[in-house]
C-alpha cells in the first residue's frame, strides 16, 4: 500500500497525523490506520471515559465512496490525577487504531476533521484537518506501520471464554466479580469504567484475588441514584510473564444479575427490613448522654403541667413532628447533596457554626431550667391562658429536632448499616428511613400520650420537681462544655474564645429577661428589655454564625506511647508497599462512641501490647473537621459512618476488613493476629 504524507498542521498543545498501519489479521481487504497525537509535554488527551473532566477526541471523515472507516479504537489508558480530579487519559504520544476498508478504488485520498480537549492544570478545546493519500495496493511505510501495529497490540480483547461476571451493590460501593481459573500469579492492575457517573473516578479501587476469582471494589458516584442494569469497562491484569493484558468486561448488576420476580421480592424484603433497622435506630439514640436529658424534660413536663388528654397528644406529636422533620432534613441532604464532604452521618457536627448554635441552644436550655428566665412570662398577653398549648408544643418541637440533631452522630454506631442502605436505595426508599428513624426517636415520649397509664410512672409533682428541673439544666451545661470543646478543636483559640464570649452574652441577654421582663413589670421596662436583650442575643448569634474551620484535628499519639500517623493515601500506600498490617481509625472528636472504643479498647495494655508486638501501621482518619479526601476513603472501604476501622492485611494490597463498630479486646486482638498472616490480596496499581 503505498502512502503519500499525512497533512499534519501543529496545533497549540497537540500535533496530529492520519497514519496508515497493517493489515487486520481476519481480513484481506481490510487495513490499521492510526490517528496519532503527539502532545506537548505535561499535557493529556481523554479516553472514551474522560473521568472527572474532559471530553474524548473525535473526527469526521470524507473518503471515496468504495472506502469506509471503523469508529476509533481506544488503546488502555492510564489515570492521570489532577486533584482534586481523576482523568482517564493518554500523556506524550497515543496513536488511536482505526479499521478502514477499501473495495473497488486503486487510489484515492482521506480526509478528516478532528477535534480534542487538551488539559494540563487548565484545558483548551483543539480542533485541526488530517489528509492521507492512500494506494491500498502497495505496501505502506515500515515506522508507521509499527507505530499502528503497536497500538493495535495495546487495544482490549474481548472477555475470554469462560468467565463468569456479575456485580453487586453493596453499602456505597460496587463489588465486581470475575469467576475463571486464574491461577497463581495473576495480578490486577487497574480497572477503567466505559461510562462517566457511575463510579468515584478518584477513589481508591481495591482487587481481591484467588485462584478462581478476582473481586473488585468500587466506591459508587454520589451521583448515581441508580445503577444501570450493566457496568462496562477495562480490565488490566498482568501474570507471571509480566506481560499486561487488558479486558473489555461487562457485569450484570442488581436484577440483571439476579432476575426477575424474586430478586424484586427480595429488594421489597430488604427495604422493610431498612425501615425497621432504622426505627430501633432511633429508639437507641433517646439513651445517648446528650439526649437523655431532653426526654427526661419532657417527661417531667407531661407530669407537672398537663392534664388533658388533648394536650398531651398534641404535645407528642409536636415532639414526634420535630424528630421527623430533623432527620428528613439530615437525611435529605444526604441524599441529594453533590458535596461529597456531607456524604457521612454527623456531617452537621463538622460545622463550627452549627456546633456554636447548638451550644447556644442548650446553654438557655439550662438557664431557663434554673429559672434564670421563663418564657411564658415574656409575652404574657400574648402567651395566655388559650396560647399556652401553643407555646408548648412550639418547645416539644424543638426538643425532637434538637435531640437528633445532637443524638444523631451518638446513634451512628447503631445507625451505620442502616444509613448505608439508605444512601443505596432509591430515593424514596433511603428518605423513608430516615423518617423512620425520626419516627423511633420519638416513640418513648409518644408512648407517654398513647398509654396514659406510662404516666404514673412518674411520680406526682411536687417541690421535688422543681429540684429535678434544676439538676436536668447541668447535663445540658456539660453537652454545651463537649461543644465549645469541639468547637476549639475547628476554630483554634480564637474561635473558642468568640464562642464562650457569645454564651456569656446569651447569659446576659437572659439574665435581663428574667430581671425586667416580667408580669410585674410596666411595659416599658418590658419593652425595653426584651429589645436589649434581643440586640444582646443577636450579636451572640451573628458572632457564632462567622465561626469558620481554622485548624486540622491532629492524629493523636496516645498516653501508650503507640504512635498514631494523620490519615493520607500516600501513607497507606507507603505502609502497605513495606508489607505491614494497617489499622485505620475513622474517627472525630465528637463521635462519643469512637472515644469509648479509643479508651476501652484501643488503648487497652493487651491490644496495644499486640499492635506493637506485629508492628501494625496505625492511621487516624480525622473527620472532626470536614475533609473530602477522608470522607472518599470512608467510602472506599465500604464505611458510610463513624466509627469505621478498616484492617489492611499485612502482604496485602486489598480490601481491608471492618472490624465491628463497638470492639473488644478480644475483637482487635484475634482480627490483627490473622491481618498480620500472608495472603493473596493486592491494591491496584495504575501502570506506568
Amino acid at each position: 500500500m503505498a502512502v503519500a504524507p499525512s497533512v499534519a498542521q501543529p496545533a497549540h498543545h497537540a500535533v496530529v497525523r492520519l497514519i496508515s498501519g497493517p493489515t487486520v489479521a481476519d481480513s484481506s481487504h481490510d487495513r490499521w490506520l492510526g490517528l496519532e497525537f503527539k502532545l506537548t509535554p505535561g499535557w493529556h488527551v481523554y479516553w472514551r471515559n474522560p473521568g472527572d473532566a474532559g471530553s474524548p477526541p473525535t473526527a469526521t471523515w470524507t473518503l471515496p465512496a468504495a472506502w469506509s472507516l471503523g469508529a476509533i479504537q481506544w488503546p488502555r489508558p492510564r489515570r492521570i490525577e489532577v486533584p482534586p480530579l481523576t482523568a482517564f487519559g493518554y500523556e506524550e504520544r497515543v496513536v488511536f487504531p482505526i479499521r478502514f476498508s477499501s473495495r473497488g478504488a486503486d487510489r484515492g485520498i482521506i480526509r478528516g476533521h478532528v477535534s480534542w480537549v487538551a488539559c494540563r492544570l487548565e484545558c483548551v478545546a483543539e480542533d485541526d484537518s488530517v489528509m492521507l493519500v492512500l494506494t491500498p495496493a502497495e505496501p505502506t511505510s515500515g515506522r508507521d506501520e509499527r507505530v499502528v501495529a503497536d497500538a493495535v497490540d495495546r487495544l482490549p480483547t474481548t472477555t475470554p471464554a469462560g468467565w463468569t461476571m456479575r456485580g453487586e451493590s453493596v453499602g456505597t460501593s460496587i463489588v465486581l466479580s470475575v469467576h475463571a481459573p486464574f491461577g497463581d500469579d495473576v495480578r490486577v492492575l487497574d480497572f477503567f469504567p466505559a461510562d462517566p457517573g457511575v463510579v468515584e473516578h478518584s477513589a481508591r479501587v481495591t482487587s481481591t484475588v484467588k485462584r478462581d476469582r478476582i473481586t473488585l471494589r468500587l466506591v459508587r458516584s454520589q451521583y448515581a441514584n441508580a445503577l444501570p442494569e450493566r457496568i462496562t469497562g477495562l480490565v488490566v491484569l498482568t501474570g507471571r510473564d509480566s506481560i499486561i493484558r487488558s479486558y473489555d468486561v461487562e457485569f450484570p448488576i442488581g436484577a440483571a444479575a439476579s432476575g426477575g420476580d424474586a430478586t424484586r421480592r427480595a429488594a421489597s424484603a430488604n427495604w422493610a427490613t431498612l425501615l425497621l433497622l432504622a426505627f430501633a435506630s432511633g429508639l437507641l439514640v433517646n439513651v445517648m448522654p446528650c439526649v437523655f436529658p431532653l426526654l427526661g424534660i419532657k417527661a417531667l413536663s407531661l407530669s407537672s403541667t398537663v392534664t388533658r388528654p388533648s394536650e398531651r397528644s398534641l404535645r407528642a406529636l409536636a415532639y414526634a413532628a420535630g424528630s421527623i422533620a430533623s432527620s428528613a432534613l439530615i437525611g435529605g441532604i444526604l441524599l441529594l447533596s453533590s458535596d461529597p464532604a456531607r456524604s457521612a452521618w454527623g456531617f452537621q457536627m463538622q460545622s463550627p457554626s452549627f456546633l456554636g448554635g447548638v451550644a447556644l441552644l442548650l446553654f438557655g436550655a439550662g438557664l431557663s431550667l434554673l429559672g434564670v428566665f421563663e418564657v411564658p412570662a415574656l409575652f404574657p398577653r400574648w402567651l395566655g391562658a388559650r396560647t399556652d398549648g401553643l407555646t408548648a408544643s412550639v418547645g416539644s418541637f424543638a426538643a425532637g429536632a434538637t435531640a437528633i440533631l445532637i443524638g444523631a452522630p451518638c446513634a451512628a454506631p447503631f445507625f451505620g448499616v442502616t444509613l448505608a442502605g439508605a444512601l443505596t436505595a432509591p430515593h424514596a426508599v433511603g428518605f423513608a428511613a430516615f423518617v423512620s428513624f425520626g419516627l423511633g426517636a420519638a416513640a418513648p415520649f409518644a408512648m407517654l400520650v398513647v398509654t396514659p397509664a406510662s404516666i404514673a410512672w412518674i411520680p406526682r409533682s411536687g417541690r421535688w420537681m422543681e429540684t429535678a428541673k434544676q439538676l436536668l439544666a447541668f447535663p445540658l451545661f456539660g453537652a454545651t462544655a463537649w461543644l465549645v470543646w469541639v468547637a476549639q478543636l475547628q476554630t483554634g483559640s480564637s474561635g473558642s474564645a468568640a464562642l464562650l464570649a457569645s454564651l456569656c452574652a446569651v447569659a446576659f441577654a437572659l439574665w435581663m429577661l428574667g430581671r425586667w421582663a416580667t408580669v410585674s413589670a410596666s411595659p416599658s421596662v418590658r419593652r425595653a428589655a426584651l429589645a436589649a436583650s434581643a440586640v444582646v442575643a443577636g450579636v451572640a448569634i451573628v458572632s457564632v454564625s462567622r465561626l469558620t474551620v481554622s485548624s486540622r484535628a491532629p492524629a493523636n499519639t496516645s498516653s501508650t506511647g503507640l504512635h498514631w500517623q494523620a490519615y493520607t493515601d500516600a501513607r497507606l500506600d507507603s505502609l502497605l508497599s513495606a508489607s505491614r498490617a494497617v489499622l485505620v481509625d475513622f474517627t472525630a472528636e465528637w463521635c462519643l462512641t469512637c472515644k469509648v472504643n479509643e479508651i476501652g479498647t484501643l488503648q487497652s495494655e493487651r491490644v496495644v501490647s499486640v499492635l506493637r508486638e506485629r508492628s501494625v501501621g496505625l492511621l487516624r482518619a480525622n473527620l472532626t473537621v470536614a475533609d473530602t479526601s477522608i470522607t472518599r476513603a470512608l467510602h472506599a472501604v465500604g464505611g458510610a459512618s463513624l466509627p469505621t476501622y478498616a484492617l489492611f492485611a499485612a502482604a496485602e494490597r486489598g480490601s481491608p476488613r471492618l472490624l465491628p463498630i463497638l470492639l473488644t479486646p478480644d475483637i482487635v486482638v484475634s482480627a490483627v493476629e490473622r491481618a498480620t498472616a500472608a495472603s493473596r490480596t493486592t491494591v491496584l496499581e495504575s501502570p506506568r
